[in-house]
């Protein structure tokens, strides 16, 4: 589960990302920038979190390669994803 200060890091993204969900332990984001739709999953035994990623809402979501040990890293990888994206 995402602790309070992960959380509260979210409102810091200010308008990079729009939250279409979160429940604590999974956290539904959409880029501004490329419109990609993020889930990072934080599992309940406390393990690294999880990234599934997809491109549009025609396609389904797939798992992102690695595992990242707070919701920060897992932002700061959406987030130079995106960059990558958007400028190739």
């Amino acid at each position: 589960m995402f602790s309070r200060d992960e959380l509260s890091y979210l409102n810091s993204l200010g308008a990079s990302y729009n939250i279409i969900a979160s429940n604590g332990h999974d956290i539904h984001l959409k880029s501004s920038l490329t419109s990609h739709e993020w889930i990072i999953i934080s599992p309940y035994d406390g393990s690294a979190c999880e990234i599934l990623h997809r491109h549009s809402e025609r396609y389904s979501f797939h798992q992102q390669r690695g595992r990242y040990s707070s919701l920060e890293s897992a932002i700061d990888y959406i987030h130079n994803h995106d960059i990558w994206y958007y400028n190739k």
